[in-house]
C-alpha cells in the first residue's frame, strides 16, 4: 500500500463525537475502491531470439537470429459492468538473419487492426 493511500484511509476511518464519518471520502472508497480504468494505453514489445549454437560447423552464428518489434495502442472508449467495446491498433515488424533464399534477411512486417465487444 502506498503512502498516498494510507493517509486516504487514515482520513476516511475518522469518525466525529456521534460515529459518523467526517468525510464522504469512506463512502467512495466503500463503493469505488482507487480503481483506475485507464481508456487509451499504448503497448510496446521487443522480441530478440539468438541461436546459441549452429547445427553444421562453420555456418555464422547468427543465422536464423530472429529481431521482433511491436507498437501498438488500445482505446477503450467506455467500459462498464454490463458492456464494453475496445479498438486496438498494431504494427509489427519482423527480420530473420540470413535466411532469404540468396542469403540476405528476410524482412516482414504486419499491421493488425480490430475491435473488441464485451458483454
Amino acid at each position: 500500500m502506498t503512502l498516498i493511500s494510507a493517509q486516504l484511509l487514515k482520513l476516511a476511518a475518522r469518525r466525529s463525537a456521534d460515529g459518523r464519518p467526517v468525510c464522504s471520502l469512506e463512502r467512495r472508497i466503500r463503493r469505488d475502491p482507487l480503481r483506475i480504468q485507464p481508456q487509451l494505453i499504448f503497448i510496446q514489445r521487443s522480441e530478440w531470439i539468438r541461436m546459441s549454437q549452429q547445427s553444421i560447423p562453420g555456418t555464422p552464428s547468427n543465422l536464423g537470429n530472429i529481431d521482433n518489434y511491436v507498437i501498438g495502442y488500445r482505446y477503450m472508449p467506455f467500459m462498464n459492468s454490463r458492456a464494453g467495446f475496445a479498438w486496438h491498433n498494431e504494427y509489427s515488424w519482423i527480420r530473420q538473419r540470413g535466411t532469404a533464399p540468396d542469403g540476405s534477411d528476410l524482412t516482414s512486417s504486419s499491421l493488425m487492426l480490430g475491435f473488441d465487444f464485451d458483454f
